[in-house]
């Protein structure tokens, strides 16, 4: 199964997720939030936007432009009917459709993870980032993909899809498993500076074993 593949997925989950996330997501949301810097007469894309939630909090907490970009039409169409003043976008995060230096901010929830390689995505965010621009990205914690392998001899370092199920199992998302080293990768270090990080176990995912991070976020500023 391909990045393609699972950008899609939503699609035919989008009526339960978008029930689910209302209430499910409290404890992701609350740790995003508190990391956010001042989006005050900024530009902001939201990569992995679904239902424009988020999107629609960085219009509402002041920003001067909002964009959102997903994969998923069923969800955009959710979001077109329920947030105006935000401009939605159907595409992958590989190809972003923006020009050079637009994006103050671009920030992203649960979705970059669902893309096999991460470099085209960290190199599109670039390109839209305006120099000292934020990229805030929260994604499944590595830890917690390497549980959701759910078999023996498990390789932390071989990327495979997992069932995530969330949500007491209303809903299974397919990611492919990632690395640490691959979020904290030479490219980034060497073309953004982290100035943020936090991970929390996430109430919402479903538990395999003892207590462990579910969800990971980095904040990372353009040099």
């Amino acid at each position: 199964m391909n990045s393609n593949d699972l950008s899609h997925q939503y699609d035919s989950i989008a009526d339960t997720f978008e029930k689910a996330i209302e209430e499910g997501n409290k404890t992701s949301k609350d740790a995003m939030r508190s990391m956010l810097p001042d989006v005050f007469g900024k530009t902001v894309l939201d990569i992995g936007c679904g239902d424009g939630t988020d999107a629609y909090f960085y219009l509402q907490s002041g920003a001067i432009f909002v964009a959102g970009l997903d994969a998923s039409k069923e969800l955009l169409e959710k979001a077109k009917q329920k947030h105006q003043g935000v401009i939605f976008h159907y595409g992958l995060f590989e190809k972003i459709p923006f020009e050079d230096s637009k994006f103050d901010f671009v920030f992203s929830k649960y979705a970059l993870m669902t893309s096999s390689e991460l470099l085209p995505v960290f190199l599109e965010v670039n390109r839209v980032l305006k120099p000292g621009g934020t990229f805030m990205f929260l994604v499944t914690h590595p830890i917690r993909q390497f549980y959701e392998k759910k078999k023996q001899n498990k390789d932390y370092f071989q990327k495979e899809i997992v069932d995530s199920i969330c949500f007491d199992g209303l809903v299974t998302f397919k990611e492919p498993s990632h690395t640490l080293r691959e979020y904290l990768s030479d490219y980034m270090l060497s073309n953004f500076t982290l100035e943020g990080y936090d991970e929390q176990f996430d109430p919402a995912a479903e538990k395999i074993t003892d207590k462990y991070p579910g969800f990971s976020v980095f904040k990372w500023k353009k040099n």
